[in-house]
């Protein structure tokens, strides 16, 4: 009797301990997340500004390349996030209508 309650407090812990990594991994990654889409947001915004001026060939050349970088850097973030709502169930996935020809010409 003395082992199975000492057996049941044992995993009681464990679940304790599991329970609080995993919410401080979901802080992390929601603080990360926020942290890193803020900046990102910001030279995306000003590449937008910077790409509507009148650069040389070169220019243009560079910002592109800066502003593409960007948008991979937001969709990688984007997508652990996503990863990490899918470990712990909380995503939610939406429904969207949209053409099949048209996402296929792209």
């Amino acid at each position: 009797e003395t082992i199975r309650a000492a057996e049941a407090a044992a995993t009681s812990r464990v679940q304790e301990i599991a329970e609080a990594r995993r919410k401080a991994r979901d802080a992390f990654f929601a603080m990360i997340s926020h942290e890193m889409r803020t900046p990102l947001n910001g030279i995306l915004g000003m590449t937008d500004v910077l790409l509507n001026t009148s650069l040389s060939e070169r220019q243009q050349e560079c910002a592109e390349a800066v502003h593409a970088d960007g948008e991979s850097l937001l969709a990688l973030v984007n997508d652990l996030l996503d990863f990490s709502k899918l470990e712990n169930e909380s995503l939610v996935l939406e429904s969207i209508g949209f053409d099949v020809r048209q996402s296929i010409a792209k």
